[in-house]
């Protein structure tokens, strides 16, 4: 009878063993549902991010390419912009020679009337004296003959 017993627990442990497995089978199918489910909808929402990703790329290259043709289109621009510069600094080089030359020629003139202002006075001064001789000379020659005919009309009288 003890091994009745013994039997008839061993089934029971079996049948309960049974109905938990079962149960766990559910739950397993259950979880497994639901994990299924979920990794569907990751799946959606990754192909989602993948077509928007490709949208964006795709956006992302042509402005990335109008931005391209645009700088190829400044490129002429920019190199005149450069060269304007480059004339521009040449010119004011040029301007800068220009005026450094002026400047020494205008020194060189304000040594050179600074030396000769003497030079100038003096023939200035020799110049009048001159003149100043010459109306003395003139004058005498003209007081000259008149002394001579009133010399002549005296001596005649």
């Amino acid at each position: 009878m003890w091994w009745q017993w013994g039997l008839g627990l061993c089934m029971l442990a079996f049948v309960v063993l049974a109905a938990c497995a079962v149960r766990l089978m559910r739950d397993a199918g259950s979880s497994m549902r639901r994990t299924v489910q979920i990794l569907e909808d990751v799946e959606r929402q990754v192909k989602r991010s993948g077509e928007e990703s490709e949208r964006l790329l795709r956006a992302s290259t042509a402005v990335v390419e109008e931005l391209q043709q645009r700088m190829r289109a400044a490129d002429p621009w920019l190199e005149a912009a450069a060269e304007a510069g480059t004339a521009a600094k040449r010119l004011s080089r040029s301007m800068q020679e220009a005026a450094s030359s002026v400047e020494r020629t205008v020194q060189e003139a304000q040594r050179a009337l600074e030396g000769s202002r003497d030079t100038v006075g003096d023939v200035v001064e020799l110049t009048t004296a001159g003149l100043h001789l010459w109306q003395r000379w003139q004058a005498s020659r003209q007081a000259k003959p008149k002394e001579c005919r009133e010399h002549d009309s005296t001596e005649k009288r």
